[in-house]
């Protein structure tokens, strides 16, 4: 339930906000635009990006360290109690769009955005890290088999 939930949420945002928030901003870096252009028609490339890059460098190191020590390290200091607890969310969700500012504004607004529902999705699965390591990592496969041309 967790899990459906938290790709339902992200896929709102990106429908509805994303557009949004290109339109006010602009739609982002060239740079975050093109930064998979040497993946075109190269499989090895690609698969080794997904795997490593993407499913180990991006999701789970970026949901363990951001929701799962930040969170809850600032969880720690703050006690218990939801007004803490959305403290956290907020506050490691903030830290989570300023390291995809070079997204552009857009980005980084959307990258928070997703670092909200990430940090829910945590506590809705009682600690577990997998709904957001999962939902991160899904649609970052589908960009980098998109920049391939195999999706």
């Amino acid at each position: 339930l967790v899990l459906r939930a938290t790709i339902a949420i992200t896929a709102l945002l990106g429908n509805l906000l994303q557009p949004r928030l290109a339109a006010l901003f602009g739609p982002g870096s060239t740079a975050a635009a093109t930064r998979f252009e040497e993946l075109q028609g190269r499989w090895a490339l690609t698969l080794f990006a997904v795997v490593v890059v993407n499913w180990i460098g991006a999701a789970l190191a970026e949901e363990v360290v951001f929701r799962g020590i930040l969170m809850r390290s600032i969880e720690a200091v703050l006690g218990d109690g939801w007004v803490h607890r959305s403290v956290a969310v907020v506050a490691q969700a903030a830290l989570f769009a300023a390291i995809h500012t070079y997204q552009g504004a857009a980005g980084a607004l959307m990258a928070g955005s997703i670092g909200v529902v990430f940090g829910v999705a945590v506590h809705a699965a009682r600690g577990s890290l997998w709904p957001a390591i999962l939902v991160h990592a899904i649609p970052n496969t589908v960009t980098l088999l998109a920049a391939h041309g195999g999706a």
